[in-house]
């Protein structure tokens, strides 16, 4: 399957779920909220049913008469809003009074009578067309002041869902209005209200999916494009292309993904690049030995030199030379591949630079070279009974400190100086090695630790050097993981700056 098909589908999905949990929590969120609103509603209408009652019971301070199960309740509910059933009829009373009797012989007011007749009319109106009766009547109780129930059954009030309204005479309870809030939608017309709204929100979700789906093409392609670019970069860098680039301007994970491709095609463009040059270099300076004993054997083939001693020597040294130049680049190339064995111990570093003092002490006078040793701590200087110990291998630091030695000595003039510092600082070691004149060029000093570079113009070649010395003592001090720095010395030559953890 395509990625972008992939792309497309989980995006359809992630959409679709995320569109379908809205949709349940709206229409969770609205049964709810109406049902909670049609309580409501319900509940405020018992305003006027509790004011009605005050009224009834501030004439005549009892509840006898609904214990009596008069129809007068009933009278009160539909006076109040609450029933559209209208009491039995009784006529109208001796003396022609028109208006409903009271408890105590008082009467429902004119607007009352009103609402009862509205109210009858009403009832018989639903009696012809066979609508049902909306009243919240079932769910009413009423009790009076000591709790005792007078509407209602006992179950429905105790239950928790049952609300209780003071009835409020002189801001005295004298009674309590009870209603049992509904659970559920029962009413007809509540229910196709509802589900019309949960249509509504059904076609509206669809809508989103839909939406959804068209706006993942393009998101799925706007992805998947720049990756098919870069593949088809990979392809060409895989065909040995390493000057294929990729365009992109994005500032995301794709961009940073481009600009690692670009690193690595300018990376293996510039490996190849040192691989010719090597070869080129390495064939050179192998070259030049072999031609020397090349002509110097085909001379004394030839008869045109005797062998004697001067030509022995002059062949001798010639095999020295090529011998170096092999060594240094197997150390170099082992190097290089992490085939070289380190054994960490503690070493001191004082002993390493006496033991090399010692062993070099001939090559720096007949190079007509000083050489001065000095020894601190976090930059103060100390005598020379501190061991300066440090994790390394005995035998890679002192091949370090011997190519750092036979690097002065090839470059240096005549009657210059070799200095050497050892600082002892909180967590590393640090070496600082430096000379005299000549010294190199700002545009040469990055490239000394690079493989056979040389600078041919202020640092002589009179004793073969391959420019490997360097190399190896970079590879070397990284393999201590440490820190390695050139930088122009302030006595004229070329300082070197290392930093190995202790």
């Amino acid at each position: 399957m395509r990625l972008s098909l992939q792309l497309f589908i989980t995006l359809l999905i992630a959409s679709a779920l995320l569109v379908a949990l809205m949709f349940a929590i709206t229409s969770f969120s609205f049964s709810r909220g109406f049902l909670a609103y049609i309580n409501d509603a319900e509940k405020s209408r018992l305003a006027s049913l509790t004011s009605n009652l005050a009224a009834i019971y501030e004439q005549d301070p009892n509840w006898d008469w609904i214990e009596k199960g008069s129809d007068r309740w009933r009278q009160v509910l539909v006076a109040s809003n609450l029933s559209s059933r209208p009491p039995p009829s009784r006529g109208p009373k001796r003396g022609g009074k028109t208006g409903t009797e009271q408890p105590g012989g008082s009467e429902v007011d004119n607007g009352s009578s009103a609402k009862l007749d509205k109210a009858q009319r009403n009832g018989r109106d639903n009696s012809r067309t066979g609508s049902r009766d909306r009243t919240i009547v079932p769910r009413l109780m009423f009790k009076d002041a000591q709790n005792n129930i007078l509407i209602g059954r006992l179950s429905d009030a105790k239950s928790t869902q049952t609300q209780w309204l003071p009835v409020l005479v002189e801001e005295k309870a004298v009674g309590y209005v009870g209603y049992k809030s509904r659970t559920e939608l029962t009413e007809q017309f509540d229910q196709a209200f509802e589900g019309q709204q949960r249509r509504s929100f059904a076609l509206a979700a669809l809508g989103m999916i839909v939406l959804s789906g068209l706006l993942s093409i393009p998101l799925a392609s706007r992805i998947v494009k720049p990756i098919l670019k870069l593949n088809k970069a990979v392809g060409e860098i895989s065909q040995g292309n390493y000057q294929q680039r990729v365009s992109m301007d994005r500032n995301d994970e794709i961009g940073d993904l481009a600009s690692n491709v670009n690193k690595l095609s300018f990376t293996l463009e510039r490996n190849l690049a040192a691989r010719q040059r090597w070869i080129a270099e390495i064939s050179h300076e192998l070259r030049t030995p072999v031609s020397v004993l090349q002509g110097e054997v085909e001379a004394l083939q030839d008869g045109v030199r005797e062998f004697n001693e001067g030509s022995a020597q002059s062949i001798h040294a010639e095999v020295i030379r090529l011998s170096r130049l092999i060594d240094d680049l197997h150390q170099l190339s082992m190097s290089d591949i992490g085939a070289l064995d380190y054994k960490m111990t503690a070493v001191s570093m004082k002993s390493l630079i006496e033991q090399l003092f010692s062993t070099n002490a001939t090559r720096l006078k007949q190079a007509n070279l000083n050489w001065e040793i000095q020894y601190s701590k976090n930059g103060i200087a100390v005598d020379d009974s501190e061991p300066f110990i440090l994790q390394a291998d005995e035998q890679r630091m002192g091949q370090l400190l011997n190519n750092l030695l036979q690097n002065s000595t090839r470059y240096t003039s005549e009657g210059g100086t070799v200095f050497t510092n050892v600082d002892q600082q909180s967590n590393a070691i640090l070496l600082t090695w430096s000379d005299t004149a000549p010294g190199v060029s700002d545009a040469d000093l990055p490239k000394l630790l690079d493989p056979l570079y040389r600078t041919e113009q202020s640092r002589s070649r009179k004793n073969g050097g391959a420019g490997l010395g360097l190399s190896i003592v970079k590879n070397v001090v990284e393999a201590h993981n440490g820190r390695i720095e050139l930088t122009h010395a302030p006595s004229g030559g070329l300082q070197v700056n290392i930093s190995i953890p202790c």
